[in-house]
Order: C-alpha cells, then sequence, then structure tokens
C-alpha cells in the first residue's frame, strides 16, 4: 500500500496564490507544473525532477496559465497555454517549437499515433481544434466547430471531443477521422455532453441529463439512460472500463463523491438495446477531490482530497482501505499519477513521490 513517508518532497517557494496541476512521468523524471501570480498576472513553471530523488533537472517558465504536461516515450514534453500554443521541450529541457499561436485557451493535448497531436481551444474565444505534428509542431488539420470542447480523446483512427458553441444552450459531440480531421458524425443535444469514453466499439458519454451510449463507427444512438437530479455535474474517469465505469463529481462543495457504475446493454424485443446501470458502490467525500480517481493497483483506486490526504479504496467495494496525509496547506488543485512503483502526488505548491 501507499507508506506514511514519501521517498522525497519538493516544495515551491516565495510564491503567491499558488495552484498545481497533475505530474506526467516519463523516462525517470517527474514533470511538475505551478501556475502563480506574479505581478498581477500569472505565470507557470515546469519542472523536471528526478523520479527517484526528487532532484531538478531542469525548469523552464511560461507567462501564462498552463495545464498539466504531456510527456511521450521519447522524453518530450508537450506542455499547453492559455496564451494559445503547445511548448515542445526536449528532454533536456530545451524548447523545440511552440505552436499554433491561436488568439483563444487551449486545453491538454492529447497524444495521436506516433506522430501527432491533437488540442482543443477552450473557453469564450473558442472556436477549433487542433492537429499539430509533435516533431515540427507543424499543423496537419484544423477543425472548426464554433464553440468550447472540455476534452479530446484520441482512439486509434478516431478523435471523440465535444464542443460548445457560445449563446446556445445546445452542444456537440464530434467523432473525427485521425488522418485529415474530418466529421464521421456528430449529434447534438441540448444542455450539453462531456468526457466521451471510448468502451469496445461503444462511446459512453454523459449528458446533463442522461447517460448515453453510441456506436463508434455511425453515431448511431443504441441506448440512454436518465439520471437522477442528484447526479448532475458527474465526470467519466479515464480509468473506466468496459466492465465498471466510475463517475465522480468534483467542486460540489460537501458533495464531491465517486460512483462504481456496472454497465449493461441488451437488445430490445422491437429493435435497439437498453442501457442498465447498477450501482455497485459510492464514496462522498465532504473534503472535495482534486482531480479524477485513479487505479493504485488492479485492486485498489486512489485520490486526493482538498485538505491534502491522499485515499486508498478498494476497487470492488470502495472501502476505504488506507489514508495518508500530506500535511499541505488546503487547495483545491493538484492530483495523482502512478508510474510503475511510483505514485506522484502534487497539491497546491508541493510534490510528492511514495515507493509502492
Amino acid at each position: 500500500m501507499i507508506p506514511t513517508r514519501p521517498m522525497w518532497a519538493f516544495r515551491l517557494a516565495n510564491e503567491r496564490r499558488v495552484f498545481a496541476r497533475r505530474a506526467s512521468v516519463a523516462g525517470g523524471t517527474a514533470y511538475v507544473t505551478f501556475s502563480y501570480d506574479k505581478r498581477g498576472f500569472f505565470e507557470s513553471r515546469l519542472f523536471a525532477l528526478d523520479l527517484e530523488t526528487g532532484s531538478e533537472k531542469w525548469s523552464y517558465t511560461v507567462g501564462h496559465h498552463t495545464n498539466e504536461p504531456v510527456a511521450d516515450a521519447n522524453g518530450t514534453v508537450y506542455w499547453s497555454s492559455f496564451e494559445g500554443n503547445v511548448y515542445a521541450l526536449d528532454a533536456g529541457g530545451s524548447l523545440l517549437w511552440k505552436g499554433p499561436g491561436t488568439r483563444s485557451n487551449i486545453s491538454v493535448p492529447c497524444l495521436l499515433g506516433d506522430d501527432r497531436l491533437v488540442v482543443p481551444e477552450i473557453a469564450g474565444a473558442a472556436r477549433a481544434t487542433w492537429c499539430l505534428h509533435r516533431g515540427t509542431g507543424q499543423t496537419l488539420w484544423r477543425f472548426e466547430h464554433g464553440g468550447h470542447a472540455r476534452t479530446v480523446h484520441c482512439h486509434g483512427d478516431r478523435v471523440l471531443h465535444d464542443s460548445f458553441p457560445a449563446g446556445t444552450d445546445e452542444a456537440s459531440l464530434y467523432c473525427l477521422a485521425a488522418v485529415d480531421g474530418r466529421p464521421v458524425w456528430s449529434v447534438t443535444e441540448r444542455g450539453g455532453f462531456s468526457d466521451p469514453v471510448l468502451l469496445g466499439d461503444r462511446v459512453i458519454v454523459l449528458s446533463q441529463t442522461a447517460v448515453q451510449a453510441y456506436s463508434l463507427g455511425e453515431g448511431r444512438r443504441l441506448a440512454r439512460r436518465p439520471l437522477r437530479p442528484e447526479d448532475v455535474a458527474l465526470q467519466v474517469a479515464p480509468i473506466s472500463t468496459a466492465e465498471m465505469l466510475y463517475l465522480w463529481r468534483e467542486h460540489s462543495p460537501g458533495a464531491d463523491a465517486i460512483r462504481a457504475v456496472e454497465p449493461a446493454l441488451s437488445k430490445r424485443f422491437l429493435g435497439g438495446e437498453r442501457l442498465t446501470l447498477h450501482e455497485r458502490w459510492k464514496v462522498r467525500d465532504p473534503r472535495g477531490l482534486c482531480a479524477a480517481p485513479i487505479a493504485l493497483s488492479g485492486a485498489v483506486l486512489a485520490y486526493l482530497t482538498h485538505d491534502g490526504v491522499v485515499c486508498a479504496i478498494d476497487r470492488a467495494t470502495g472501502t476505504r482501505v488506507a489514508e495518508v496525509p500530506l500535511k499541505t496547506r488546503p487547495n483545491d488543485t493538484g492530483g495523482l499519477r502512478v508510474a510503475g512503483s511510483r505514485l506522484v502526488a502534487v497539491h497546491g505548491r508541493e510534490a510528492f513521490c511514495f515507493s509502492l
């Protein structure tokens, strides 16, 4: 399980109003980013820390808000900024390229295949999703959808994402061809979509009113299960599988929670499919959740609370099996990342590494 003492701890000193993102780990390095107030605006700094010792290898600073870094197998780090650029940094911290230079904020890049990444524009000025070459930053395609996209998911030759155009209460779910950004299919619904995930050949997605299943090939709706009013604002955790959906909620004072829901699709008598959801357990934590829960092992999940406690729960029952306080100040930013036998926890202005 999680030791009570970390292998190492790292602290960003001297900065004000600090908030953190989840770390990324690759090639024996933990990539940790913090944003903080700097002369009335925000600045961000990315640290490359040795995974075994916590010693600083290098750092890089950007004069804006940034997202969590993404690292590929070659040690290249892709770090997106709200100034409209992805910064590609090599394993030594040198800038390889930055782009696409859009005027909108952009979200976390999604790595696509061996040589591309996809990054969506977000917030009020958002209109497009970009596919860039990972080696050069060249724009390979640009899909204009006219709205804010929460997340992008890349699955083989398909790219899934939602879009919320400004000034409307309707949103669309798009499935794009990865090779050229061409829409393969799309569906539109009032109230919007969030966090599409691929389970086999089905796309499972949450809207404000229902959990829905679509066929990946043609976007045909296979099933729809209404949500209860208390389930509004749930998200699908990336650790979800075809056998179990893990739904979670953050930034809901006193009501942050994780639910394990078993999905089952069955044939209807007159055609189509019925989606049945069986809730297996629910964990509500009034301390609040920092980011989505992760898989600590095959049998254990973990999440981080706003008061800096790493909580481990049984994957099958939701029973709490361990709690490790980081002894940090309350903060609602950060998260957990597992890489082999190492757990990296980032909370507020501090980062920790545990040996599992």
